[in-house]
């Protein structure tokens, strides 16, 4: 699970206009990476430990294929936890991390959105400036924790993004 780089104000509106970045809502919550295999989901943390997650989580990814690993944030809303998926690392077996980042966000959404049941949804993604600059404004209205960028084209690593090819960044205006 990969760490956050602070943004300065002024990249902003850089990252805003970029078509390389995407952007999604920083989550206030625990990271949580599932893994499905031999026909149970194993919840771990950031280090590959075993980890908890409430049941209805678990079941909410029952549908998924097989050998497929996601990684998400656990936020706890009004009284109820929801699992935000914002990544798929292994689809029914086969490892997609070093894909784009956008092949890996069209997988989740086109082939495993579908097989989701409550509490487990796909987080918001941003592409393009208008829509970056929507929800940014939404998010800084709504006093959200923050915003993430992405590089589209960036594979998943753990750890904190290189300054050679940055994949996440996050900003708090709190």
């Amino acid at each position: 699970a990969q760490l956050l780089n602070p943004v300065d104000g002024h990249e902003v509106e850089r990252l805003l206009a970029d078509e390389k970045v995407v952007a999604q809502q920083k989550l206030d919550g625990n990271r949580v990476l599932c893994h499905l295999f031999d026909g149970e989901v194993l919840p771990t943390n950031r280090a590959g430990q075993k980890t908890a997650a409430p049941q209805r989580v678990l079941d909410g990814l029952t549908h998924l294929p097989m050998g497929t690993v996601v990684d998400g944030e656990l936020v706890r809303h009004a009284g109820e936890e929801i699992y935000w998926l914002f990544d798929v690392l292994e689809f029914a077996g086969e490892d997609v991390s070093a894909e784009p980042y956008h092949a890996r966000f069209s997988r989740l959404v086109d082939e495993l959105e579908p097989g989701l049941v409550e509490p487990v949804r796909v987080l918001e993604t941003a592409f393009g400036a208008r829509q970056k600059r929507a929800l940014y404004e939404r998010l800084q209205a709504s006093s959200a924790e923050g915003i993430v960028f992405k590089h589209k084209d960036a594979p998943w690593s753990a750890g904190r993004p290189s300054s050679r090819r940055q994949r996440s960044i996050g900003r708090t205006w709190r």
